[in-house]
């Protein structure tokens, strides 16, 4: 994308060199050095068992190899299909490389949460390219069903994978093998992970978002459906049936859906007219083929039951892939997709004669004829479900082998189809509907679009085609020239030692040969029969899948249903949000309860514990807090309850210093000073007398809703101080653990001496300091991400023209963020009131002489103090957090007394560039232990000396992450309080 959009060669290389390379690699994975490779990668947070870790064995590599592999020629044919449309190329190529990606991190990923993040990727990047016709409405809304579809499975996989790792305890699918595990945990678990497959590979009744998907360009249908996005369900279910395949539950879930699956989509092929919808149903048929044979995993017994399966899946990507790029090619040269206006393509010229013999060869590579690899992949398949009908005398492979010869036998007459169709003479055009007039007009289009190409490019349209083809058949007729590479990656070489050739299956008759036989006769008489007897092809009238309705009724039900639900909580009373809010709390901690019979209870003995002459001080500023929350109600005046809520909040800051809390006490009054001011700006945008309304909460409602959330809350702090709580992972020098998280934060704050080699320790004396910017540091990083997003939105929510128009009418110029007069003037000593309105500030601002003299004195000092406590804070009470919020309070105090303008002069950077910094800050600070292998967020410190000086100085990686941090808070404070206070001085 950072090319400019004319240059298109240099796109098209780049392009094609990126799965170049990764193909390079892949295959010097797996040859240099000679052993086995196993998984690489870095560490993200051990203590979570996160890790970004690959693993390239024999299944993911191979999946990798098709990805990259199959990724060359659809680059090369995106060119070609495209042509020399620069704002094409410059769309498509992004989007298809983050496509390429998703997959490829998918199929290598160890990781359980890693292949997630891949699995999203995907969702997300097929998501643009189906919708790439943007203006289309019915491209948008089938870029919208797949995203919605995918990603309903991937929330059901992302439960399924989390209930997996902790029920067997790892996170990695390689630690996962040779596992045995049982349970309805793992039952549950692995349904959830099989909707998430089923909904990626377009199982049954899910299958209809894969044809309606034919709205991206041909290119990307030809990637989607031979090489990456539906695989990736098949790849999972292959990845995790050496374990979960023990599940009595297994084989009766896959192999169901997997037949029905494979008999529908075959059906509705035959009876489609597009080309693509006839290549795309195809597809979900030999999906589901794919599902139910791993679903006969679980019924082996002497004989295998799975064979070869990884060649049966280069089968489907090899002759795939040409299909959707030929019909992208005839639609190119013929300017249709329509199969009925294909009649006598061979005969029209020797470029039609080129793509009718090439799609003819796919096809009969589709319907796995002789001397096809597709042929010795229906046989291994065969094979395998009558070994397991044998094993077990079960109903399910008896279900599998008729639906395979259903299956086969459509395809044959797919295939005959398209030979009378593009070798079939003018009198068998009155099966076909008449050629489109405007066909000439597309014609000369395209010819004068794709003149000034070069023949190179032209070729391109089907070159890809002819190579996949070629290994088609090669790998058929020759397959020994293939056995290299199958012993490779294949993982199930049982049954035969080496590729079969097709003399094999003949020679050594059996009843799979019989049954790939019966679906060849049956497909053919399928095609032919109902011609001779005058009722016309069986495939004459097209017919449409029902279970496109499926998305659309979901989707109104959803919206319809939850418009009402959103008519009844969304009441725009802030009263009954929060009374929902509360009695959902008092009902799951009271059901929680209830169901663990854990009832909190405190007994004689435990008062009499109590030392009651020490607690005055904390029982004195309770009972003010206590007083001042049960004031608030009937205190109506606004301004008196802010001040109630202040002293909750300040009292609440006095318990933290009894409680030798001094960090967050600081934090605490920090935040109740910027809090007040906030919300006098709020409430100063408001009119003072409110209108009167019903109150959607009844008093005595509210005051029932209240008691019980205040008992509730009493509970679950008395249970949270008088049970044991859960000890800590981590272990002490001498192997004992942890009686809480507190004792190891205080004897590893400063250095790790119990945990040497998993943790140095934050190199800080401030526990509290260390634990946010340490051992707590994601958190604290999510938390200040969430702050920045919330500020950002509040700027983008009260951003305004930079002419308003008052009340009365009258224009008044605010200056917008980037504008700096020469001189600071003044902010106005007047606001306007709206009309009509009285504001519930007075009609003054702020500015005053005195304050604008005070404010040269507090300014310094605050940002002074500010400047105190960060660089304090890793040893004494402080830190990054509290810094921002007293610079904050200085700098407000100088732009309430001299207004924005003059504050826009002092700072060096608008709020949003410093909360970015601040965020890059804290990004870089994690990223950066990751370049010399260590987890994420990871702190290094150590003492440097300084001449003239005796005693060494200290330095710490996690000051920069609380650098950060403060720039973050203080961006949020002064983004929120300009933008509010801009706000009322508009008004």
């Amino acid at each position: 994308m950072a090319l400019p959009r004319r240059a298109i060669g240099s796109r098209v290389w780049i392009s094609v060199l990126a799965p170049a390379l990764s193909l390079g690699a892949l295959i010097a994975a797996r040859t240099v050095g000679g052993a086995e490779p196993g998984p690489v990668g870095i560490e993200w947070m051990p203590s979570l068992q996160l890790s970004w870790s690959f693993n390239p064995d024999p299944l993911g590599w191979f999946f990798a190899m098709l990805v990259a592999g199959i990724g060359i020629p659809i680059t090369l044919y995106a060119r070609a299909y495209f042509g020399p449309d620069q704002n094409a190329l410059y769309r498509i190529y992004p989007s298809l490389m983050l496509f390429m990606t998703g997959m490829l991190g998918l199929v290598l990923a160890d990781d359980f949460i890693l292949l997630l993040l891949f699995w999203e990727i995907t969702s997300v990047s097929s998501f643009l390219l189906i919708g790439w016709e943007r203006e289309d409405s019915a491209a948008v809304r089938n870029a919208l069903q797949a995203f919605i579809i995918t990603g309903a499975g991937g929330m059901a996989l992302m439960g399924g994978l989390i209930l997996l790792g902790i029920t067997a305890g790892t996170w990695s699918f390689s630690s996962l093998e040779g596992l045995t595990l049982s349970g309805k945990a793992v039952s549950a678990a692995f349904i959830l992970i099989f909707i998430g497959a089923a909904a990626k590979s377009a199982q049954w009744p899910l299958h209809f978002w894969l044809p309606d998907a034919m709205a991206a360009p041909t290119p990307v249908s030809a990637y989607l459906h031979s090489a990456t996005m539906v695989k990736a369900g098949v790849y999972l279910l292959a990845r995790l049936s050496g374990t979960l395949s023990q599940l009595d539950l297994w084989s009766w879930l896959l192999v169901p859906i997997g037949v029905i699956t494979m008999v529908i989509g075959a059906y509705i092929a035959l009876r489609k007219t597009d080309l693509k919808l006839i290549f795309a149903y195809t597809t979900v048929s030999q999906l589901g083929l794919l599902i139910s044979m791993y679903g006969l995993a679980a019924l082996g017994g002497d004989k295998p039951t799975v064979l070869w399966d990884l060649t049966q899946i280069f089968n489907h990507a090899v002759y795939k892939a040409p299909l959707f790029i030929l019909a992208g090619a005839i639609a190119h040269v013929w300017f249709t997709r329509d199969v009925r206006d294909l009649c006598g393509l061979f005969y029209q010229g020797r470029t039609e004669r080129r793509l009718a013999i090439m799609l003819l060869l796919a096809t009969y590579s589709m319907a796995s004829g002789p001397f096809t690899l597709g042929f010795i992949s229906k046989e291994f398949f065969l094979y395998g479900a009558y070994n397991a009908y044998q094993a077990t005398g079960q109903l399910l492979p008896l279900c599998v082998l008729a639906g395979v010869v259903v299956q086969g036998a459509i395809n044959v007459a797919i295939f005959v189809r398209f030979a009378l169709t593009l070798l079939g003479p003018e009198s068998y055009a009155e099966y076909q509907s008449p050629h489109d007039p405007e066909a000439e007009e597309e014609r000369i289009a395209y010819e004068d679009y794709h003149a000034i190409q070069s023949p190179f490019w032209t070729s391109m349209l089907w070159v890809p085609a002819a190579i996949l083809i070629a290994i088609q058949l090669i790998g058929g007729m020759f397959p020994a020239l293939l056995n290299p590479l199958a012993r490779i990656v294949e993982r199930n070489q049982v049954g035969f030692d080496h590729l079969p050739s097709v003399w094999h299956a003949f020679t050594h008759p059996s009843v799979p040969l019989a049954l790939s036989m019966l679906s060849i006769v049956s497909g053919a008489a399928l095609a032919v029969i109902p011609t001779l007897l005058a009722h016309g092809p069986v495939w004459r009238s097209a017919i449409h899948d029902w279970h496109d309705g499926l998305f659309d009724w979901f989707y109104n039900l959803a919206t319809k249903s939850g418009g009402k639900l959103f008519a009844i909580l969304q009441t725009g009373n802030l009263r009954t949000y929060i009374g929902i809010v509360c009695a959902t709390l008092v009902g799951l901690c009271v059901w929680g309860m209830a169901y663990t019979g854990a009832w909190p209870s405190i007994t004689l003995e435990d008062i009499a514990k109590t030392q009651w002459s020490r607690r005055v001080p904390e029982f004195a500023i309770g009972s003010i807090i206590v007083i001042a929350a049960v004031l608030l109600p009937f205190i109506h005046h606004r301004a008196g309850r802010i001040m109630l809520l202040g002293t909750v909040g300040y009292g609440v800051a006095g318990i933290f210093y009894c409680y030798a809390a001094p960090d967050v006490a600081l934090t605490q009054v920090s935040i109740e000073i910027v809090g007040m001011i906030l919300f006098l700006l709020a409430l100063g945008l408001l009119p003072r007398t409110m209108p009167a309304r019903r109150e959607s909460v009844a008093p005595i409602l509210r005051l029932v809703i209240a008691i019980a959330a205040g008992v509730v809350m009493a509970c679950l702090t008395i249970a949270s101080s008088m049970q044991d709580r859960p000890t800590m992972s981590y272990v002490s020098a001498n192997g004992d653990t942890y009686a809480h998280p507190g004792e190891f934060y205080i004897r590893n704050a400063y250095e790790g001496q119990d945990v040497e080699g998993r943790h140095p320790g934050g190199g800080g004396k401030n526990v509290v300091n260390v634990i946010l910017v340490d051992f707590r540091g994601l958190d604290t990083f999510g938390e200040i991400t969430v702050l920045g997003i919330a500020a950002l939105g509040v700027i983008v929510l009260l951003k305004r023209k930079a002419r308003r128009t008052s009340g009365s009418g009258r224009r008044v110029h605010l200056p917008l963020h980037h504008e700096r007069p020469a001189l600071s003037r003044p902010a106005i000593s007047r606001m306007v009131r709206s009309r009509g309105e009285h504001s519930w500030m007075h009609g003054y601002s702020l500015t005053s002489e005195p304050l604008r003299v005070a404010t040269k004195l507090i300014v310094p000092l605050g940002l002074l103090f500010a400047l105190f406590i960060f660089l304090k804070g890793h040893h004494s009470p402080g830190g990054g957090f509290v810094a921002g919020l007293v610079g904050a309070m200085a700098l407000i105090a100088h732009r309430m007394a001299h207004g924005r303008t003059s504050l826009r002069h002092m700072m060096l950077v608008t709020e949003r560039k410093m909360i970015g910094i601040g965020l890059m800050l804290v990004l870089g600070a994690g990223l950066s232990p990751m370049v010399l292998s260590r987890p994420f967020l990871t702190s290094r410190y150590g003492y440097f000396t300084i001449p003239g000086v005796d005693r060494p100085l200290e330095w710490t990686t996690a000051l920069v992450f609380d650098l950060g941090v403060g720039m973050v808070v203080l961006g949020v404070v002064l983004a929120m309080i300009n933008a509010l206070s801009t706000e009322s001085e508009a008004r």
